[in-house]
């Protein structure tokens, strides 16, 4: 199984909460699991500890104003034309429409609460 993930938190400077939660993941998938393979998608030059030895892609659009259109349309795309099985994104958001099935982390549901 080749499943495409959001890294753009693994890349974003100083690791912080949702960084080492994907972090120890992808750690943790990377010895249990070596029968998935792993691709990582982000958004800056910047890479990480974390990402060795995995195929990870800076794709763009870059950060900014694009942000939403990286998550859109580049994450869905580039994990479709790699092969990849399905998308996981570990960050509380996921592609709204995506041509593979999708995992996402949703670490708080305060925003979703109707007060």
């Amino acid at each position: 199984m080749r499943v495409g993930w959001d890294a753009r938190i693994l890349v974003n400077g100083e690791r912080r909460g949702m960084g080492t939660y994907a972090s120890n993941v992808l750690q943790a998938l990377r010895e249990c699991r070596p029968d998935i393979e792993l691709r990582l998608f982000h958004d800056r030059s910047g890479r990480d500890g974390a990402m060795d030895d995995v195929d990870a892609r800076e794709i763009g659009p870059k950060r900014g104003y694009r942000w939403q259109l990286w998550e859109r349309v580049g994450l869905p795309f580039h994990a479709y034309t790699q092969g990849c099985d399905l998308v996981h994104s570990p960050a509380n958001t996921t592609p709204p429409r995506c041509p593979l099935p999708r995992v996402v982390t949703l670490h708080d549901a305060l925003p979703f609460h109707d007060w």
